[in-house]
């Protein structure tokens, strides 16, 4: 089988695809060491070894003899691998080099080992001393040690190279120390790689405390391994990846000896641990195939291992966003916050509240530190022989006592024994897999700690969790589950996190077990391929979850994605992959000390890192099988993904952890082909035919190419292994333990695999009042029948069909049988149906085929009930199939080997569901038509009243009808989506869209995307049509679409030019386009009818006649409407002009410029414009008025509510009162109004004795800009008034006023109200708001605090962006907008406008923000900050009405503050793009320049009299916004 770049085990890649073999390097040995004449495996008296004389161990593993190393002319004695030479792991002379190749080896009169040296002298170089023997022998063991025994007949060792190790420990070897004699073992590295003398770096194992392998260099500890717990050294968890397959620990703690070895597994490949000369330790192992030593474990692998990098009572974090990596335990403070500032931390750490303990009594209590290397044990006490609740009560009752944890964590629970600190907490860091340590703290605090001990992750406010995530804001949702909604957050220092809220619908009884469980179960388990939980919010009703953030998304997204995204993942990071899911896997299964079954294993649920490193999400749904659990039939939830689901879960519900081996087994197979096992495609007997095929090769994604390596039959395993993960059999599948083994050794042994099954996670049999029964596979050929209770499975098991009582049929009506096809995993909605309008009596119906091919279902007295009608006959070669589409498919199987030929299928004869892959529309060339039609009613399948249709006249659009009456339309297509339902853009992830316009053809359909769930689009029969998804967690369909909507959905509400917007404050919700009034203006008023519509103002002109554009609607009905594809807008309106008839145009197609006037083609509407609606995301329509309706209105952007009457906004700021004045601007006054419904807004009049030509032009300037310009993050436009003399401006009021009134007022509460958190937000917030506006190629150039309104979540809005100059060819004169203080130097000197002046207002703004001052009233200011910063003195730039902040915080604001610097550089050169600000404020991770000093220029630097000055509000008491 062609299958080499499988199984091959590399410690820093995973598995190596290519088989590259060093063949040169091993032709010849290397120059060190001498062509040697092997002279066996012992060496008696009277022979010796001379150089180039070697003793080989008896199975070839070791040599003995002389070598030199490096480039290095000395000669040693030494002991090395024969397969690797230059591994040497033995050296005898260290310190007495031979100068010559004259060395002799010989064995004393003494019966000791001696080394000489050839000269004439005989000098001795080195001697084993070993006890005098009369006769001995000297033997090279097959584990590489060389032992002297007495040659006499005794077994009697007398002395062995194992007792004097040098730099490297084999497997059975120890370190240690004997108790009784205080005799020592460790390892000394060599001084050079040319030099084996003893280095400066010694391993030893610390025998005081618990025993802990530590690493010196010349009398200073350098790096601990952590104590022993029973299963590692708890600092190295990763060893419990290498002990199932690869070796053994051995520690002995008894009376005599305390030391730790390790032997290696039986067929385990070659193993050694060293200690370099640079003070790194490693653990080696060899790879034959590749020969080389690959890596299993080295260290230090971090900063974090460097011996007290944080100092007593501190904790390291490798992943900390800080490059201190370090943090105080709960209730500790940094003992030099200056130190600690500099990165300095070994100072460590001091108690904030002293303890009370004292006269038997105490108020303490212990936090739980969880998933850390425990600390140093050196002067700690230990006792193993009681429990950890016993361990608890004896640290309470000592008041020295400063923390205890478990001595030994084997058994599960909480282990047993006791560790008791009673001396500083030292060397503390985070380790996945870790332990959990108890730390006494006083009682206050102790405050938010939960009682349950084994949830250990930090409990937040609400409050910060609302902040992180936008207020849990729509825009940051990144994902949905069955008991949630996943949103993308951010910490106030710049840390991604993904917050899970639970549903609170759902919190009331299962919610909140599933909520403790998961906390419960992830605060416990830390795994490098585990996804981490950080925090969790329990307040109120709302139940949070926060974890790490990936920000690579999930491995469904690369698998089954677009070819850009599958070549992101190569071979070799696929294989990494897979290892690192089978090591979080076994974890789980054995590795956490508990037994945790994950139950929803799928690519989605695979997270990817930066360094595409995977993690396992979504396992707190599992089961813990402990003591009190020991039946898998108390499951009381059940996950079945398709097609991941094993067999005897899915049928059964019979969890094991065999179940989690099998879901495994199909993500291996799915990450290896691109391919995805069903829906629509069952993956796993093809890959089984491959496979047995010796094709496997066929099977990988051939998106990325084949691997540069594809002979050898020695690397097969991978392919035997999936197919054993995937046995029906749960007793034919290894463990998962196993699984890593094969995939980390070419030693472990695959049995031959048999055939997997097809099921294809397929459900429990339908419970539609079906009769249990045979299922017959997915076929059904001639001579075969299919009676009731007998059922047809699609290959992947998606589909079912079979015999059904509609479930909610009457008592009288239960014995209706139908033939039909439904979902498995949700047999009550059923997809299609054969007999709609012939429903069988009784349950003696047959399905069977006949010679012509057709489908008959027959009842019990032989009647046809049903016919697919086929014509083509084909005989004996005619079947029918059930499709994983759901597709029935009847074809004839006999068309002389050219494959089968369809002759009929259900998809051509809908019922109420459209399914991906089926198609509604018509043929052109026959007339035949597919669409939808309901049910009559839930226990009636036989067609109802509404059928949903595509109109193929005009521009396609599917239409919804009640008998001959329209209901609802979708609005014509876009190219995109249909105008009417935007929103199927933001689902376009799970669905392709296909519509179908040819000469033959008009049709629309959908096809499911790659990893995408079930889906359907269903017609009720309450006249409804429904978009349903399938949450495989929650077992549920989920709506993400139904219409009509709401009332404007109602077909021609408004009339003929009428508009409806169902967010009108007005309940009729109809209004007639600009420059038509209501044609029955009495019923429009009075009974709320607006079905007459309305009537145009003045008549058109043709000629001289104009348009106006309708913003944000959907497109009128365009039955009659003409269209063509081939022109370009501009044409279309030339067309629409020439043509009198023409009322009103649009683009045909938007998927080319995006939407509003963008896009090509041309609809043409001739007749009246019916049932138009505003959406979000509508299209524009261009609609054509007289000359005379556009003297006010040709500019004018219809949105919202439109225009307001004057009128009316007199009435809304009583009449312009003084009294609502809010503030005032350059070119008017801002008034604080109330619209008639109550909705507070802020309205802009524009001073009349500057309304001139020009202000004319920046009204309509400003009109334009904001409609067209939308974001979070800016002041959105209401509406506007242009009447008479009058130009009014309504935006959406703040209720929280301007950002100013904050950061520089006088009363201390205001800028106590912005904490820093807070103000990080907001620089945030404004930074995304102009860099949108930067996108758009909108200039602000007046960004300032008074132009930054807070809403009530305090999320900063970015107004008076509308004098901004949109730059394009023909706009080269900007007018001058200068605000003192936050003008660039460029735009202030010579009038140079570019999108970095308003980077350069942006970092005043920031800095203003931070410290709480004027740039304009401090001429200093910017040079004060410059020093503050650059001499590390960040608190004397903070604002001092604000609380000082947390350490960690402090170095968020450092960061700030040297963004703001490079933004306020000198030169635009200098100054960063705002995408590159948003980066740096939102990204941890990127990078920031040093800035320059940001002296100001004094030419540059206009005076407070030459630029426009920022008028404060007019009363202090009423603070406002001041929309200038």
């Amino acid at each position: 089988m062609q299958t080499a770049w499988i199984g091959r085990a590399q410690a820093t890649t995973g598995i190596c695809l290519v088989d590259v073999i060093l063949f040169s390097f091993f032709l010849v040995a290397p120059r060190a060491f001498a062509a040697a004449a092997a002279v066996t495996d012992t060496l008696r008296g009277g022979r010796n070894i001379t150089d180039g004389e070697t003793l080989v161990s008896a199975d070839g593993t070791f040599t003995l003899g002389f070598f030199s190393p490096g480039v290095s002319a000395k000669r040693y004695l030494g002991i090395w691998f024969t397969v690797s030479p230059d591994a040497v792991c033995w050296v005898a002379n260290r310190d007495s080099p031979l100068n010559v190749t004259s060395g002799v080896l010989a064995i004393s009169d003494a019966g000791s080992l001696v080394l000489l040296d050839g000269s004439g002298g005989g000098h001795v170089a080195w001697s084993s001393n070993s006890p005098y023997a009369a006769s001995v022998e000297a033997r090279l063991s097959n584990s590489g040690n060389l032992v002297v025994r007495d040659a006499s007949g005794s077994t009697t060792t007398l002395w062995q190279s194992f007792d004097h190790p040098s730099n490297t420990l084999l497997p059975g070897m120890k370190m240690g120390k004997n108790l009784w004699t205080g005799a020592e073992w460790d390892l000394t590295s060599w001084r050079s790689p040319d030099d084996p003398s003893p280095g400066t770096y010694r391993r030893v194992l610390d025998t005081s405390g618990i025993p802990d392998v530590v690493l010196w260099q010349d009398g200073v500890e350098r790096y601990r391994s952590g104590p022993w717990n029973g299963r590692w050294f708890s600092g190295n968890p990763e060893a419990a990846t290498y002990t199932t397959n690869l070796i053994t620990f051995q520690v002995t703690v008894s009376p005599g000896e305390m030391s730790y070895g390790y032997v290696s597994k039986p067929g385990a490949p070659l193993t050694r641990s060293v200690v370099l000369d640079t003070g790194v330790v490693k653990r080696l192992v060899w790879e034959a195939t590749s020969r080389t030593w690959q890596t299993y474990f080295q260290g230090p692998r971090d900063v974090c291992d460097a011996y007290a990098k944080c100092g007593a009572f501190g904790l390291c974090d490798a992943n900390a966003p800080s490059t201190s990596f370090c943090g105080c335990l709960r209730g500790f403070s940094p003992t030099s916050p200056a130190a600690w500032a500099m990165k300095d931390a070994s100072g460590g750490c001091r108690r904030n509240v002293p303890l009370r303990c004292g006269n038997t009594t105490t108020t303490d209590g212990f936090a739980l530190v969880q998933g850390v290397k425990l600390p140093d044990t050196h002067n700690a006490s230990v006792d193993t022989g009681i429990t950890v609740e016993e361990c608890r009560a004896r640290c309470v009752a000592n008041c020295s006592c400063l923390a205890y944890a478990a001595a030994d964590i084997r058994g599960g629970g909480g282990g047993s024994g006791c560790v008791i600190w009673t001396g500083g907490i030292v060397d503390l860091r985070y380790v996945d897999q870790g332990q959990g340590l108890f730390l006494r703290l006083a009682e206050s605090e102790l405050e938010g700690i939960p009682h349950n001990p084994a949830t250990t992750v930090p409990s937040v406010d609400l409050q910060k969790v609302k902040a992180a995530t936008g207020n849990f804001s729509q825009s940051h949702v990144i994902g949905q589950g069955g008991f949630g909604i996943v949103y993308k957050g951010q910490l106030p220092d710049g840390r991604m996190i993904a917050v899970k809220r639970l549903h609170q619908s759902t919190l009331a009884k299962k919610g909140k077990k599933d909520f403790t469980r998961e906390v419960e179960v992830m605060a416990r388990l830390r795994h490098g391929n585990l996804l981490r939980l950080l925090a969790y919010c329990s307040e109120g009703s709302e139940r949070v979850l926060i974890y790490d953030y990936m920000s690579n998304r999930s491995l469904d997204l690369y698998i089954f994605g677009d070819s850009g995204l599958r070549l992101m993942l190569n071979w070799r990071k696929r294989l990494g992959i897979i290892h690192g899911i089978a090591n979080g896997v076994a974890y789980l299964h054995e590795g956490s000390g508990e037994c945790v079954i994950h139950r929803d294993l799928k690519p989605p649920n695979v997270l990817l890192d930066d360094s595409f490193r995977p993690k396992i999400a979504d396992f707190g749904t599992a089961k813990l099988f402990t003591a009190d659990q020991p039946e898998p039939s108390n499951l009381t939830v059940v996950v079945s993904p398709r097609g991941y689901a094993s067999p005897e879960y899915a049928w059964r519900g019979e969890m094991t952890l065999k179940c989690d081996v099998y879901s495994f087994g199909v993500v291996l197979l799915e990450t290896l082909s691109g391919q995805r096992n069903g829906p629509m495609y069952s993956l796993l007997p093809h890959a089984w035919e491959l496979w047995e095929q010796g094709r496997a090769m066929s099977l990988l994604d051939a998106t990325i190419g084949l691997p540069l390596s594809v002979s050898g039959p020695d690397h097969t395993e991978m392919e035997d292994e999936l197919a054993r993960c995937v046995q029906d059999a749960p007793e034919e599948r290894p463990a998962m333990s196993a699984v890593v083994a094969m995939l980390t050794s070419k030693s472990s042994r695959v049995d031959r695999p048999k055939r997997p099954g097809v099921h294809g996670g397929r459900s429990r049999p339908p419970l539609r009042e079906t009769t249990t029964g045979a299922e017959l596979g997915d076929t059904l050929g001639k001579g075969r029948n299919i009676t009731d209770g007998e059922r047809l499975v699609s290959a992947g098991g998606s589909f079912t069909l079979g015999f059904f009582s509609p479930a909610s049929s009457s008592s009288s009506s239960t014995s209706r049988r139908y033939l039909g096809i439904w979902f498995s995993v949700s047999d009550d909605v059923v997809c299609w149906v054969a007999n709609r309008d012939r429903p069988l009596t009784d349950t003696s119906g047959v399905l069977v085929i006949t010679d012509a091919g057709s489908l008959l279902l027959l009842d019990g007295s032989g009647h046809v009930v049903w016919s697919s009608n086929t014509t083509t006959g084909g005989g004996a070669s005619m079947a029918a199939q059930l499709l994983e589409s759901g597709n029935l498919v009847v074809s004839d199987r006999g068309n002389g080997g050219a494959g089968a030929v369809v002759v009929w299928q259900s998809f051509d004869h809908p019922c109420d569901t459209l399914l991906p892959g089926m198609k509604i529309g018509k043929n052109l060339w026959t007339g035949a038509e597919w669409y939808l039609s309901s049910w009559r009613s839930s226990g009636d399948p036989s067609p109802g009243n509404y059928r949903y249709r595509t109109d193929t006249k005009g521009m396609p659009e599917n239409v919804l009808w009640d008998g001959d009456g329209e209901v609802y339309r979708t609005g014509p297509w876009n190219g995109l989506w249909f105008s009417g339902i935007p929103e199927m853009g933001t689902y376009s992830d799970m669905f392709s869209y296909q519509l179908t316009v040819s000469p033959g053809e008009i049709t629309f359909g959908y096809s499911a995307n790659a990893g995408a769930p079930f889906s359907r689009l269903v017609v009720t029969g309450v006249g409804e049509v429904q978009r349903l998804v399938w949450e495989p967690s929650s077992r549920a369909w989920k709506n993400f679409f139904q219409g009509p909507r709401d009332l404007c959905d109602d077909y021609g509400k408004c009339g003929a030019f009428g508009l409806c917007d169902a967010g009108a404050a007005s309940t009729s919700f109809c209004s007639c386009v600009e420059g038509f009034t209501p044609a029955s203006p009495s019923p429009w008023k009075k009974m709320r009818d607006t079905s007459a519509g309305c009537r145009r103002d003045a008549a058109l002109g043709c000629a001289t006649d104009g348009f106006l554009a309708v913003r944000g609607v959907k497109l009128p009905d365009a039955h009659n409407a003409t269209v063509d594809k081939r022109i370009t807008v501009e044409e279309c309106r030339a067309r629409c002009l020439a043509n009198c008839s023409c009322v009103a145009y649009a683009p045909a197609d938007i998927g080319g410029g995006g939407g509003g006037g963008a896009g090509s083609g041309c609809i043409i509407w001739a007749d009246d414009l019916v049932d138009l609606r505003y959406v979000d995301g509508g299209q524009d329509l261009y609609v054509r008025l007289a000359k005379s309706e556009l003297g006010t209105k040709q500019a004018k952007m219809v949105f919202g509510n439109g225009g307001l009457q004057l009128l009316c906004v007199k009435e809304a700021t009583g009449n312009f009162s003084e009294s609502n004045i809010i503030g005032r601007g350059g070119f008017g006054i801002v008034y604080q109004g109330k619209l008639p419904s109550g909705r507070k807004v802020a309205v802009k009049r524009l001073t009349q004795s500057l309304v001139t030509d020009k202000r004319k032009e920046d009204f309509i300037r400003e009109v334009e800009m904001m409609s067209n310009t939308r974001h979070a993050y800016l002041v959105e436009l209401l509406c506007y008034c242009q009447e008479g003399g009058e130009m009014i401006l309504v935006y959406e009021y703040m209720e929280n006023m301007s950002l100013d009134l904050y950061i520089f007022g006088e009363d201390r509460r205001l800028r106590a109200s912005l904490n820093w958190v807070q103000r990080l937000d907001i620089i945030r917030g404004i930074a995304i708001g102009v860099e949108y506006l930067h996108n758009v190629k909108v200039i602000h150039r007046d960004l300032k605090p008074s132009n930054i309104l807070l809403d009530d979540n305090w999320r900063p809005k970015v107004a008076d962006f509308g004098t901004a100059k949109l730059f394009i060819n023909d706009q080269t004169d900007p007018t001058l907008v200068l605000s003192a203080g936050y003008i660039a130097p460029e735009y202030a000197a010579q009038g140079n406008l570019t999108l970095k002046c308003d980077v350069y207002s942006f970092g005043v703004v920031l800095l203003e923000i931070i410290s709480g001052k004027r740039n304009r009233t401090l001429p200093t200011f910017l040079r004060h900050t410059w020093e503050s910063w650059k001499q590390h003195e960040i608190e004397d730039i903070l604002d001092l009405g604000l609380i000082k902040p947390e350490p960690d915080l402090l170095l968020g604001l450092d960061r700030c503050i040297q963004i703001g610097l490079l933004c306020v550089q000198q030169s635009p050169d200098d100054r960063p793009t705002m995408n590159q600000v948003v980066s740096m404020l939102t990204k941890y991770s990127s990078q920031i320049a040093m800035p320059k000093n940001p002296m100001i220029n004094s030419r540059c630097e206009p005076s407070v009299s030459q630029v426009v000055s920022d008028t404060e509000p007019a009363s202090h008491d009423r603070p406002g916004p001041s929309l200038n």
